[in-house]
């Protein structure tokens, strides 16, 4: 009879992803922009929702957006790092996807 360790392999996962940490609060931020379009009837006509969230805390900043027009949506990120708490910090990277 066949030992069960004979039937198992074990192989490792190739994570694809890549890891970024964060040593300090408010170090690094990431951003991304969330599609309410299907339901912008029910939200005052706010299409979007553009989310900042502290890669160590996991703390995040949410507003509403109608647009994502790159003006609007570069007003916006301006306005959230200029207030509280964030602030307060120095962020020192700010990453996002390519935004189509």
């Amino acid at each position: 009879s066949k030992k069960r360790e004979d039937f198992l392999e074990y192989k490792k996962a190739r994570n694809k992803y890549k890891k970024y940490l964060s040593l300090k609060i408010m170090g690094k931020i990431g951003a991304d922009l969330l599609d309410l379009s299907q339901i912008r009837r029910n939200n005052s006509n706010h299409r979007y929702l553009l989310v900042l969230k502290d890669l160590l805390s996991r703390y995040i900043f949410v507003r509403p957006l109608k647009s994502k027009a790159t003006n609007i949506v570069t007003e916006t990120v301006k306005d959230l790092l200029e207030s509280e708490p964030i602030s307060k910090y120095k962020v020192r990277q700010f990453l996002s996807d390519q935004g189509n």
